[in-house]
């Protein structure tokens, strides 16, 4: 617990130093936080705290082995002390409240322990106390786990239905649980990637088309604009047809019948449907059309209030780059 009869003259007891790999779990978590626009204000440690919290019940509900493994390296740099990880889950339990607003709750008992946390002291700066509550969030999520499973399967039902973007966050570690807790790659790349099946054609064709104009994006503006997203993802789609046959091929053959079965339905009715007099494809009007129809309700939503930009983003470019494909083969045929 924290000595507050410590006199403000006496010089800073040095903070125990974390271990790079820690420092560098702590720093990415953040880094994808800020990519997917949490701001970096004075609530962000908090908010870290809460995402290190979902990651650390994710990553314990179903890899007990890696939940084992990180909780030791966390402990032999002793975040947080032995003395105050002691019956943290049960304590954490005993406290939780499974109400609407199940992350301000969570935030606020999270929030009461940084503030009790011997680590919190003045002068700690800003990176540290960042670093640490990420972490700590993470050990006090896998400590809820290990001692009182049944409240954290609650939680984890809560995570399951978050949106999107929020629900990514959440999930970092137990995918970066087999690379010693490091990232694939950029935030947005990973987060396009984690769309489709490990190792398959489309996984590597288009999260690699992404990865190539997403630099021009994060010069925008506006880096999630659609009517980039969606032009970028058409012109993607029909030189990959014309430039890389080939290639383009096991795209197909990967995909299916029964998957182009379907691209040529939405060809038809997105992009031939919204196809001016004259000839001329409306991209972004075809485009629009889609989202608005789209199987998931809420993303027409998310269109017209902004939430979710990234997953608007990731969905016009998919839907985009294969109609691209489309207009360049208008019924492509994994045996031609």
């Amino acid at each position: 617990m924290k000595n507050n009869t410590v006199s403000e003259s006496q010089p800073q007891v040095a903070m125990p130093r974390l271990c790079r790999a820690l420092e560098n779990l702590a720093d990415n978590l953040a880094i994808f936080a800020e990519e997917f626009g949490f701001e970096v204000d004075d609530r962000l440690p908090g908010r870290l705290a809460l995402i290190g919290f979902a990651n650390g019940i994710v990553l314990g509900v179903h890899e007990g082995a890696d939940a084992a493994r990180l909780e030791t390296i966390l402990d032999a740099d002793a975040v947080p002390r032995a003395v105050e990880i002691a019956g943290a889950g049960a304590s954490f339990a005993d406290e939780y409240v499974d109400q609407t607003d199940w992350t301000g709750e969570v935030g606020r008992i999270l929030g009461q322990r940084w503030a009790l946390s011997a680590d919190n002291g003045s002068g700690i700066g800003y990176p540290a106390e960042v670093r640490l509550r990420t972490l700590q969030g993470i050990r006090f999520g896998l400590a809820v786990v290990r001692e009182k499973p049944e409240t954290a399967k609650a939680i984890f039902e809560r995570v399951k239905v978050l949106p999107f973007e929020n629900r990514f966050l959440s999930g970092r570690l137990i995918y970066w649980s087999d690379r010693s807790w490091v990232p694939t790659g950029k935030p947005f790349i990973e987060f396009v990637g984690n769309w489709y099946k490990a190792g398959s054609v489309e996984q590597e064709v288009i999260a690699g088309a992404v990865a190539e104009v997403y630099p021009i994006a994060k010069a925008l503006g506006n880096p999630w604009s659609l009517p980039f997203w969606a032009e970028t993802g058409w012109n993607g789609g029909k030189l990959f047809a014309r430039n890389r046959p080939g290639h383009c091929k096991r795209l197909l053959e990967d995909a299916g019948e029964g998957y182009l079965e379907g691209c040529r339905k939405l060809y038809q009715r997105y992009i031939v449907g919204t196809t001016r007099a004259d000839g001329a494809i409306q991209v972004e009007r075809a485009t629009l059309f889609y989202l608005g129809e789209h199987r998931d309700g809420d993303v027409a939503r998310w269109v017209c209030t902004g939430r979710e930009p990234r997953h608007i983003a990731r969905t016009a470019y998919d839907f985009t780059y294969w109609m691209g494909i489309f207009s360049a083969h208008p019924l492509p045929n994994p045996e031609t």
